[in-house]
C-alpha cells in the first residue's frame, strides 16, 4: 500500500475569508472544543499544535462551502411558506459579503515542508495506508475502516487524527512530507479541496470583492435557494 499525493494547481486556490485578515493562519481550537466531534473544521490539528486554512480549486465552491450554512431547513417548509405557497428562500445579509473577500494564492518554497504535495485522502489505498496507522483510534470512534463516509462524515475528531498523521510524515531530513490534504467537499464531489499547514507560505496574487451580481455567487444563491443581500 502506498500514499498518493497531488500537487495543488499551478493557477492556484481560491479562499473566501474575512477583510482584512487578521493572522496568517486561524488560531486553534480549545481543548475542550477539540474533544468534541461536532466542533471545528475537518482536517484541523486534534492538538492544537498547528492551524490549517481551507482553499478550493474552483471560486465556486469556495461560496459553496461557506454559505452552506445558511440553505432553508426543509423540515420547516410546512410553516414557512410565501403568499405563494413555496417555501421562503434564506436571507444572507448584506455584511456577510462586505466584511469578506476573495482572495487567489499560489504556493511558494517553504523551509518547513520537502514539497508541495498534499496526501489525497480520496484514493482508496492511501486510505488503507492511513487506517493502519491510527486503527487504535478507529476502535474508540466504533469505526473499522476508514472509507468515504469517514472523510466525509461528522467525528472530527476522527478526520483530525488523520490530519496530524499526514503533518507529523517526515522525510530523512525531518522535514515535512506533505504540504497537506487533498479531498472533495461533501456538498458536490466536483469541488475539490485543500487543507493546507501551517508552516506552508503563499502569495496572494488576485483578490476580489464579493458583489451581489457576482456570477459564482449568484449560482450558489439559485442552487441553495438563498437570497444574499
Amino acid at each position: 500500500m502506498s500514499v498518493r499525493v497531488v500537487k495543488a494547481p499551478e493557477a492556484g486556490l481560491w479562499r473566501v475569508e474575512r477583510s482584512p485578515s487578521t493572522a496568517l493562519f486561524p488560531p486553534t481550537l480549545t481543548y475542550e472544543e477539540l474533544d468534541d466531534p461536532s466542533v471545528g473544521n475537518r482536517f484541523d490539528s486534534p492538538d492544537g499544535e498547528y492551524g490549517v486554512k481551507y482553499f478550493c480549486t474552483k471560486r465556486e465552491a469556495c461560496f459553496g462551502e461557506t454559505l452552506a450554512r445558511f440553505r432553508p431547513d426543509p423540515a420547516l417548509a410546512t410553516v414557512d411558506l410565501d403568499d405563494d405557497g413555496m417555501m421562503n428562500r434564506a436571507e444572507v445579509p448584506a455584511d456577510w459579503r462586505q466584511s469578506r473577500t476573495s482572495k487567489r494564492v499560489v504556493l511558494t518554497t517553504s523551509e518547513a515542508v520537502a514539497d508541495h504535495r498534499f496526501v489525497d485522502v480520496e484514493d482508496f489505498e492511501t486510505r488503507l495506508h492511513i487506517e493502519q496507522a491510527v486503527r487504535p483510534l478507529l476502535a474508540l470512534r466504533s469505526a473499522a475502516h476508514i472509507d468515504v463516509p469517514e472523510i466525509r462524515g461528522p467525528d472530527r475528531v476522527l478526520t483530525r487524527t488523520i490530519s496530524k498523521w499526514v503533518h507529523a510524515q517526515r522525510d530523512e531530513l525531518g522535514t515535512r512530507k506533505f504540504a497537506g490534504i487533498r479531498f472533495l467537499s461533501k456538498l458536490n464531489t466536483e469541488w475539490e479541496c485543500w487543507a493546507l499547514f501551517e508552516g506552508c507560505e503563499f502569495d496572494c496574487v488576485e483578490t476580489r470583492a464579493i458583489t451581489r451580481t457576482d456570477p459564482e455567487l449568484v449560482r450558489i444563491a439559485k442552487l441553495f435557494s438563498i437570497n444574499v443581500f
